[in-house]
């Protein structure tokens, strides 16, 4: 065993998996950017227009999204490499 190897074990932890979904595919992000626009006035809050407050929204569930679909497929690798006896 390399010292590599050895240091690895001695401190290796195990993963509690709370997630029990996975997946094997890392789709394309789906958030988009949003306009940056400067505030023309201090209400609603401070947004330029109800389509720039719509789109924070938008973009805010799509990021959601987006990390439910990550930890998916790193709950795939834990799995994967739980199989494979690398981690417990």
């Amino acid at each position: 065993m390399s010292r590599a190897q050895a240091l690895h074990t001695e401190t290796m932890t195990a993963y509690a998996q709370t997630y029990a979904t996975a997946a094997t595919e890392v789709t394309a992000a789906t958030a988009a950017t949003v306009a940056t626009t400067g505030s023309t006035t201090s209400t609603p809050y401070g947004y330029t227009t109800s389509t720039q407050a719509d789109a924070i929204v938008t973009t805010l569930n799509a990021l959601v999204a987006d990390v439910l679909q990550l930890r998916k497929v790193l709950n795939a690798v834990i799995d994967d490499l739980q199989s494979a006896g690398m981690v417990d």
